[in-house]
């Protein structure tokens, strides 16, 4: 009897000490099986990425190769450019803070004013000047993502090829297909929208009202 209970007991405390030990386990099959999605999640999104900007840079060469209008360069923009997520992040006060009427206003004059200062300094390097197709080039090799808390973000970068032959790089930030920002010759152009709209609300007198009127009689003014 007594044998029966030391053995049982023996083996009480093996069963604990191997669920306990086995919490601290690696197992590689499951990581490699975690890595491997990942890795094909981030292939995809890096597809799609260049896919965009390829489809976008593209476009926007034939357009003003034709010198198309303004208004048919802002409905390429507004179609690939994820606007919402950009006026939110250009907001000079916080968001949820204004109402629904003010957000939408808000994103109708940041939209065209938006539209228009990327019509203006993209069209200084995608108006092409000889063949089309060797204006405008994506370079898959550098073009990267990176796994984030809001899902995955690639850089896509280009080269655009002046009269002279000079090449310009020109990087794109994407993400769940649309492109969020863009980097030319060093300039982040988020980040200078960012500071035009915080520069514009202290001019205003942080007068919410006055700075949408502001970025409508500006942009007016530039048309």
């Amino acid at each position: 009897m007594y044998s029966n209970f030391v053995v049982f007991y023996s083996m009480y405390r093996f069963n604990i000490f191997f669920v306990f030990c086995s919490c601290f386990v690696h197992v590689p099959w499951v990581n490699a099986d975690n890595d491997q999605q990942c890795s094909l999640d981030t292939e995809k999104a890096r597809e799609e990425a260049v896919s965009c900007v390829r489809e976008f840079g593209t476009q926007l060469v034939q357009l003003l190769s034709k010198q198309a209008s303004f208004s048919d360069v802002q409905d390429l923009i507004q179609q690939t450019f994820d606007m919402n997520k950009m006026a939110q992040r250009c907001c000079p006060v916080k968001y949820k803070t204004l109402t629904q009427e003010q957000q939408n206003l808000y994103e109708k004059q940041f939209t065209r004013s938006v539209c228009r200062a990327y019509h203006n300094i993209l069209k200084k390097y995608y108006t092409p000047k000889g063949n089309l197709e060797d204006h405008f080039k994506v370079d898959v090799n550098k073009s990267r993502c990176y796994p984030g808390r809001e899902g995955i973000s690639c850089t896509v970068v280009t080269d655009v090829f002046a009269s002279n032959g000079a090449k310009i790089s020109v990087k794109w930030l994407s993400k769940g297909g649309k492109i969020e920002n863009f980097v030319v010759e060093g300039t982040d152009m988020r980040a200078a929208k960012k500071r035009d709209m915080k520069t514009r609300y202290k001019q205003c007198g942080s007068d919410f009202s006055k700075f949408l009127e502001n970025i409508s009689e500006s942009d007016g003014s530039s048309s």
